[in-house]
């Protein structure tokens, strides 16, 4: 198994599109996991990724990528209606939002939105390590997340 993820950060603080953002690798899997802060003006200051909010017709009827939508929030979610649907189906991030909660420590008083890279595909090296792997999952570098986190500030930056 390659070992280049021994030689990335394990975690930093940026910022991108006006967010405070955050990167960190889980100790016992290695892999890794964004995060973006909204600050308590934001609309969805406070929301679970799973609560339903206002949409508009461009994000109900835009093209959907499964992968980053995540299939079990694609089939958990509430059914969208005209008018609204679930966080979870509006953000198109890896694997789609796996968390939301108040901040702590580099980004307390904001409200937190995350994803993580342990999804069916994704390779955790420190798991690899001790049970093996199956030469099918794809790991996702320090890079691909910084990406994605840029990607899902960006987002959070247009919600109105």
């Amino acid at each position: 198994m390659d070992q280049s993820w021994k030689n990335e950060p394990s975690e930093e603080v940026f910022e991108a599109h006006g967010m405070k953002c955050e990167i960190c690798r889980v100790s016992w899997s290695g892999h890794l996991c964004g995060y973006v802060g909204v600050p308590e003006s934001h609309p969805w200051f406070g929301k679970d990724y799973n609560a339903d909010v206002p949409a508009t017709r461009a994000q109900l009827d835009r093209e959907v990528d499964i992968d980053k939508i995540g299939t079990i929030n694609l089939l958990c979610a509430n059914a969208p209606t005209e008018e609204a649907a679930s966080i979870v189906l509006l953000i198109d991030v890896h694997g789609g939002l796996t968390y939301s909660a108040p901040g702590v420590e580099a980004l307390d008083g904001l409200w937190v939105f995350g994803f993580d890279c342990a999804h069916a595909g994704d390779l955790c090296p420190v798991s690899a390590e001790k049970y093996g792997d199956s030469g099918y999952e794809t790991y996702r570098d320090f890079s691909y997340v910084k990406r994605e986190i840029e990607s899902l500030a960006f987002q959070l930056s247009k919600i109105a």
